[in-house]
């Protein structure tokens, strides 16, 4: 979601891909915290290729007391790679951004992603946890339930949902693409905070995965997002959608039971007059 968010910003020229911290956040240039910081751009940080190390004994980015004790410990991690040549989950880099897209918006971020995100998306089941100063943590902090899970959808359409373009296109497909080799916990190419792996039929698929084997994974050749909200799944939710999701999914008829179109998703939605609407990408959507 925070990729999303930092693409919107893009859009609207508050942000760039290639922009430094040192242009937007001005601690980054303080005495003590090491000049490379102030060289880490925003791509390092959507692609986890920061380059900070280890934290030692600060303390947890959940346990500093305050919001802006615990955005000095995010600037003043030791940097142990050269910003931009290796990946590492970095989930206080994830936060770090958060404090980036606030400073380039200039607005509180959670009521950014109300009116730009999910008002326009209808996703209504959902609480991401904020700072005080109303920036999102982001690696941890967002509920959504399944059905909610709607940016595997959004990002299907290539960025447009209905009849407007919620982020760019050009944003989407960089995002999905593969930057990086990437590594655990996803195991795959890495975009921007989504992976890219091709499915066991060779097919170009993105997944975005969160805590134990929650998923949003998405082919868009098929026209097919399979959402996963469960704690654990044995072998991961990635196998289980290739070696059994998908599978099933390529067996049943259009009209089976199981697979519901979008247009029919919500019951407050009339169906169409139309098969299809003119902005659906073909083959048809299908929610799993």
């Amino acid at each position: 979601m925070l990729s999303v968010l930092i693409g919107m910003a893009i859009d609207r020229g508050d942000l760039q891909l290639d922009q430094k911290l040192s242009d937007i956040l001005p601690e980054a240039s303080a005495a003590n915290v090491n000049p490379r910081v102030r060289e880490i751009s925003v791509r390092d940080l959507l692609t986890m290729t920061a380059g900070f190390g280890q934290a030692g004994n600060r303390p947890s980015l959940v346990s500093a007391p305050e919001s802006e004790t615990r955005q000095w410990w995010l600037l003043e991690r030791p940097m142990k790679y050269p910003a931009g040549t290796r990946f590492d989950n970095d989930a206080a880099g994830q936060n770090l951004l958060s404090i980036v897209l606030m400073r380039a918006i200039k607005q509180d971020a959670r009521a950014f992603a109300e009116r730009n995100l999910f008002a326009p998306t209808r996703i209504a089941d959902r609480a991401w946890t904020s700072e005080a100063d109303g920036h999102l943590l982001r690696a941890a902090g967002l509920f959504l339930t399944g059905r909610d899970m709607e940016i595997g959808l959004l990002y299907l359409q290539r960025g447009r949902w209905s009849d407007k373009q919620i982020v760019s296109h050009a944003f989407v497909a960089d995002s999905t693409a593969k930057h990086n080799e990437g590594g655990p916990p996803g195991h795959a190419g890495y975009g921007y905070f989504w992976w890219a792996k091709k499915t066991n039929a060779g097919l170009d698929a993105f997944f975005a995965a969160g805590h134990n084997s929650q998923l949003i994974y998405v082919v868009p050749k098929l026209g097919v997002v399979v959402g996963v909200g469960i704690e654990k799944i044995p072998g991961g939710s990635v196998a289980f959608v290739n070696d059994l999701v998908l599978p099933a999914e390529a067996e049943l008829p259009p009209t089976a039971p199981c697979v519901t179109r979008l247009e029919y998703r919500r019951a407050e939605v009339s169906p169409p007059r139309r098969k299809e609407p003119a902005y659906f990408p073909s083959p048809p959507i299908r929610f799993q």
